[in-house]
């Protein structure tokens, strides 16, 4: 099979590999990098880094067998295409709410998570019983497996203890590292990770496997405090310790599989695990006894061969899983539990970033409701042309009380943006310039010469497709609104397109206090255009008191809090405004399906809004106004469902969250325009600019593995080394890496370099 998968743990996949099937790997951002942590594991020769273009270019095209994911985010960012998943849960619920400070409802992320789950067909994975039952889904449990062949030779002559993990005191609760200090009781030791400094020990991350193992080989004792609740009673360096022959202080965990005196010792006591260890490191005979029973007990309980034959059973059966699923495009801003070590990220207060919003000023559009959220927390220049009075008047506008107000940088309707943002200055580089489709005949020129993070949000792909696949070609991020076009935008060859729907703003949607005085109210347009709206609103008419005006912003808000029931109708199926608008005013939602606009993936028929045919229309009508209770009921939870997810501060929130997160392939761009994706090489180049010129040659060393690099980066990568190089005083090597860079170019390639460095 080829499998596509994610580098959220390296060692876990070079376990996987060992399943044979060959694997593409999209590298994400962890741990302060985004490429493969080389210096823990060298990437397995089954296995190639591919970036994530060519990853959805497979996927659409049929390319992989099925693809692991290791976290709901990659359950979302795998959920646009029809290809069989196994999910593979390496925490347990409760620890990753924990992490998280316990502040996202455990019942409404896990249904969120299953809710992924059905949305192709997915295999789930626990890799212990304790996670599968906090979980509590069904699931196939695997524990690690151990290959002994890899893992040989304890010597135990350095009196040292050995710690291995990341973030140890971020994640205390779960890794203990508390009780590591009270049991070390100063005693020296390494800690092996990305960690903070720590008094009496020497703290550094692994140089490469070959050390890793050189370090289970040499120190004397491994300890482990994974704590019992939060983690299981050992982890995977702690295996790999045991297999190298090395004994193991550990607290008592009851899934711990030590047995004390035997092959370690294992205790709730503290004092009596520190008296242990000072044992083992004046006793070098005494550890390699028990080493040995270690080494055993890992052979016996984690075999290898007992990992792979499981694994391959899993895979056989999510490849031969029935039918695949309906797509199931995933809203951008799903709720999450823990930022840390394979948890989605929850949309959440972002760093305070510089944005230049672009849109058509008029006081009802989107992109109004967009800044005012984003004013709330970030540094906002407004870009772009105001509506004129000629557009007022023919969009019927004219009871739209609030003025039309300029821009922060006024322009005409055609304009390019690039000269525009030169104009705020050297000190005020934006860190995202944001287009909002508004006003049709707008549209800034020169986006794909920015040199700056773009993104671009669609509203009206239902009316204007061509246009958005055209205009969306020229930026970095596509969020679109309308759900049922997500697939136009990827067959078209558009990646980075993410689903937004639109939402409400609670200060001018929220509820205006008065009596219930229609028994039916729309807001909205009625023209030639309309005519299945018009005939539904007269059928009405004949029976209710239904009231039908043109309002805007507070007045619409008024219109709506004082309807019993809120009628829409949707424009050739989209998701619109009203939607949102009218759940938030609280008043009851009476809506057609609108199928496939994606509704009833965020609202739940009879539970936050009522949806009709038009066959249903009227006994619906008929029965909630007659059953005042639960039709105020229901309005009360539409309400707060819109509250709690559908706002423009979490729309806001979840642009930020994608064009910040690992799914945005971050570039530099070099002298002669050209884009280098490759994080390794950036890495190297930012090391060369601040003159760390051994790191930069130590980050380019890992580039001969398989990795997907076109002949630019090639390029690139070999001025880097040349340089630093020459930085070092290595000139004949310096010497023959340039020459290998512009080996790697054509001659009209070499002279256009020239052009551009003139």
């Amino acid at each position: 099979m080829r499998i596509l998968t994610f580098n959220w743990h390296e060692a876990y996949l070079c376990a996987l590999a060992k399943t044979g099937h060959a694997f593409d790997i999209v590298e994400r951002h962890k741990g302060g990098s985004r490429a493969w942590f080389y210096e823990t594991r060298p990437l397995p020769s089954n296995a190639r880094i591919v970036r994530e273009g060519t990853a959805r270019a497979g996927m659409r095209g049929g390319a992989y067998d099925l693809v692991i994911c290791h976290n709901p985010q990659d359950l979302m960012w795998t959920g646009l295409f029809d290809v069989p998943r196994v999910l593979v849960l390496h925490n347990r619920l409760s620890t990753e709410l924990a992490l998280g400070g316990n502040t996202v409802d455990r019942d409404a992320h896990r249904a969120e998570v299953v809710r992924l789950i059905a949305g192709a067909p997915t295999r789930v994975v626990c890799i212990s019983e304790t996670k599968r039952a906090d979980w509590d889904l069904d699931a196939v449990v695997i524990p690690p497996g151990i290959d002994l062949d890899d893992y040989s030779g304890y010597e135990g002559s350095l009196a040292r203890v050995l710690r291995v993990g990341n973030f140890m005191k971020a994640r205390d609760l779960m890794l203990g590292y508390r009780d590591q200090l009270a049991i070390l009781d100063g005693r020296p030791s390494t800690l092996l990770g990305l960690n903070d400094p720590e008094d009496g020990a020497e703290v550094r991350f692994s140089r490469s496997w070959d050390d890793l193992k050189a370090c289970f080989r040499s120190h004397r004792v491994f300890l482990n405090t994974t704590v019992e609740g939060f983690e299981d009673g050992y982890n995977l360096s702690m295996l790999e310790a045991m297999a190298t022959g090395m004994p193991v202080v550990s607290t008592a965990n009851a899934t711990s599989p030590l047995t004390d005196g035997v092959d370690g010792f294992v205790s709730d006591d503290r004092a009596y695990l520190a008296r242990r260890l000072a044992d083992l490191l004046e006793d070098e005979a005494l550890a390699r006894r028990l080493g040995a029973r270690a080494r055993e007990t890992v052979a016996a309980t984690f075999a290898m061969s007992d990992f792979v034959e499981r694994w391959n059973r899993v895979l056989d059966d999510a490849r031969r899983a029935p039918g695949a699923a309906r797509r199931a495009v995933q809203v951008t801003s799903v709720s999450a539990a823990a930022p840390t070590g394979g948890t989605l990220p929850a949309p959440r207060a972002a760093a305070r970033r510089r944005i230049a919003l672009s849109y058509v000023s008029y006081p009802a559009t989107t992109a109004r409701y967009l800044e005012a959220s984003l004013r709330r927390a970030h540094d906002v220049v407004t870009i772009g042309p105001a509506m004129g009075e000629g557009l007022r008047q023919a969009w019927n506008l004219q009871n739209m009380r609030e003025a039309i107000r300029p821009h922060d940088v006024p322009t005409e309707m055609e304009s390019d943006i690039r000269p525009l943002l030169d104009r705020l200055g050297a000190c005020w580089t934006p860190d995202l310039f944001l287009w909002v489709e508004s006003v049709y005949g707008h549209f800034p020129a020169g986006v794909s010469r920015l040199g700056v993070p773009s993104a671009c949000y669609l509203i009206d792909s239902h009316m204007n497709l061509p246009w958005h696949l055209d205009w969306a070609r020229q930026f970095d991020h596509v969020f679109v609104a309308q759900r049922e076009y997500i697939p136009s935008f990827l067959e078209a060859g558009i990646p980075r397109v993410h689903w937004l729907p639109l939402a409400c703003d609670p200060d001018i949607h929220g509820p205006v206090a008065g009596p219930k005085r229609y028994d039916v109210g729309f807001v909205g347009s009625l023209t030639p255009h309309h005519a299945r709206r018009q005939r539904l609103l007269e059928r009405l008419g004949r029976v209710y008191h239904v009231h039908i005006e043109r309002a805007f912003l507070r007045d619409m808000a008024a219109v709506l809090s004082a309807s019993r029931i809120v009628f829409n109708d949707a424009v050739r199926r989209d998701l619109n405004m009203r939607v949102f608008e009218a759940l938030c005013t609280g008043s009851f939602l009476l809506t057609d399906r609108a199928a496939p606009s994606g509704l009833d993936e965020l609202f739940v028929d009879r539970e936050h809004l009522a949806i009709y045919e038009d066959e249903t229309l009227d006994d619906l009508v008929a029965y909630y106004l007659a059953h005042e209770d639960e039709r105020e009921a229901i309005a009360a939870r539409g309400r707060a469902e819109v509250l709690a997810r559908h706002t423009y501060d979490h729309r806001v929130a979840a642009i930020l969250e994608a064009v910040g997160a690992p799914d945005s392939e971050p570039c530099m761009q070099t002298v002669a325009g050209r884009w280098v994706q490759d994080p390794l090489i950036r890495e190297a180049d930012d090391h060369l600019g601040r003159g760390a010129f051994d790191a930069a040659l130590d980050r380019l060393r890992f580039l001969h593995g398989a990795r997907e690099l076109s002949r630019w980066e090639w390029f690139t990568a070999r001025q880097i080394e040349a340089a630093a190089l020459g930085a070092l005083g290595r000139l004949p090597e310096s010497r023959a890496a340039h020459a290998a860079a512009l080996a790697e170019l054509s001659a009209g390639e070499r002279e256009a370099l020239r052009a551009a460095a003139l």
